[in-house]
C-alpha cells in the first residue's frame, strides 16, 4: 500500500463517507486462482478441486454484529449463489471460491510515480478497468450482475461471469482484503482506508 501525503480534494468531496470511496472484496476461506491454459487435468485433481469448492462454500463465517456500523452491516445482506457471494449494506462484498484472472484487469498507473507526473491527471487514469471474465464464480445463476447493487461495486462486478467447477486451478486458501483506493495520493483517505480494513477485520473476526 503506497502512502503519499498530498491533498487535492475539495471540502465537499472530503465530506463523502469513506465507504462510498472504496471497494472491498473480502475473500474468507477462499482461493484466488490464476487460470492455467492448455492443461490436461487428471481425475484426482478434479476430485480435489470439487472437494475444495464444497468445503469453502459450506464454511459459514461467524460475524461480529455488536455496535455500529457492524450491526447495520449484519442486518443488510444480499446472498447469491448459495452464499458464495454476499453483499453487505451495498458497501462491500464477501466472496468464496472465486477465480481472478489478472490478464483482464487493465491499468495505466503502477504506483510510485513522481507527484508532478500525475498531478491533475484524469481521475479515471488512477483506476483499473475490468474486462469481462476478470471475476469468475462457480455458480449456475444467469445474469447475476442484475443482483449486484447499483453502486461503486458495479464497475468491478460487471466483469463477473459464472461457470461450472473447473479442475485446473492454483488454490490459495486464505483471507484476502481487496481495496479500491480512491485519491490514493491523499493522506486523509489513506487513513480512512486503513480504518476501513480494521473494521472489516473486526466484522469478520480476523486478527488485524
Amino acid at each position: 500500500m503506497y502512502l503519499r501525503c498530498y491533498s487535492r480534494l475539495s471540502i465537499s468531496r472530503r465530506r463523502n463517507y469513506f465507504f462510498h470511496a472504496i471497494l472491498v472484496i473480502l475473500c474468507i476461506s477462499s482461493f484466488l486462482a490464476l487460470k492455467k491454459t492448455k492443461a490436461n487435468p487428471s481425475s484426482s485433481i478434479h476430485t480435489h478441486t470439487v472437494s475444495t469448492f464444497q468445503n469453502i462454500l459450506t464454511n459459514k463465517t461467524a460475524l461480529n454484529c455488536v455496535g455500529d456500523p457492524l450491526k447495520q452491516w449484519c442486518k443488510n445482506q444480499v446472498q447469491l449463489c448459495n452464499s458464495s457471494l454476499t453483499v453487505y449494506n451495498r458497501l462491500f462484498v464477501l466472496t468464496r471460491a472465486i477465480t481472478l484472472q489478472p490478464q483482464y484487469a487493465k491499468g495505466k498507473r503502477i504506483g510510485g510515480e513522481d507527484i508532478q507526473t500525475v498531478l491533475n491527471q484524469p481521475e479515471q487514469n488512477e483506476y483499473f478497468q475490468f474486462e469481462k471474465d476478470f471475476i469468475r464464480l462457480s455458480c449456475k445463476v444467469e445474469n447475476i450482475q442484475e443482483n449486484i447493487p447499483n453502486s461503486h461495486l458495479s464497475s468491478i462486478f460487471s466483469s463477473l461471469t459464472t461457470y461450472e467447477t473447473q479442475p485446473v486451478t492454483q488454490i490459495i486458501d486464505e483471507t484476502t482484503i481487496a481495496v479500491n483506493r480512491r485519491d490514493y495520493a491523499n493522506f486523509y483517505h489513506t487513513i480512512t482506508d486503513l480504518y476501513t480494513v480494521y473494521l472489516l477485520c473486526c466484522f469478520f473476526r480476523r486478527d488485524p
